[in-house]
C-alpha cells in the first residue's frame, strides 16, 4: 500500500517536533541525598469553622534527591505554626 503525501508531510513534521523536544530538553539538576529540598507555601481554598470562613494554607518541601514530598496544614502561614 502507498503512502500518500499528506501521510509523509505528516510523518515528516512528526520528527521535526520530536528532534525539537530534544533540543529544548534540560539537564537535570542532581544532589546528594539530604542536601537540597524546594519548600513553598500554597492556599488550598477556604474552610467554614463555626460559620467563619478561614482560608486553608498548607506547606509543600519535595527532596530534591528523592522527589519525596511532604505537606503540612496549617491555619496559618507564620513558620512557627507548622
Amino acid at each position: 500500500m502507498k503512502s500518500s503525501s499528506c501521510q509523509r508531510d505528516m510523518a515528516a513534521h512528526m520528527r521535526i517536533v520530536a528532534l525539537r523536544r530534544v533540543r529544548m530538553s534540560t539537564r537535570r539538576f542532581e544532589t546528594p541525598p539530604a542536601k537540597q529540598a524546594q519548600c513553598d507555601w500554597s492556599e488550598l481554598g477556604t474552610i467554614v469553622d463555626n460559620g467563619v470562613e478561614l482560608s486553608l494554607p498548607v506547606f509543600v518541601m519535595i527532596m530534591g534527591y528523592s522527589r519525596k514530598t511532604f505537606a503540612a496544614f496549617s491555619a496559618d502561614t507564620w513558620r512557627f505554626n507548622l
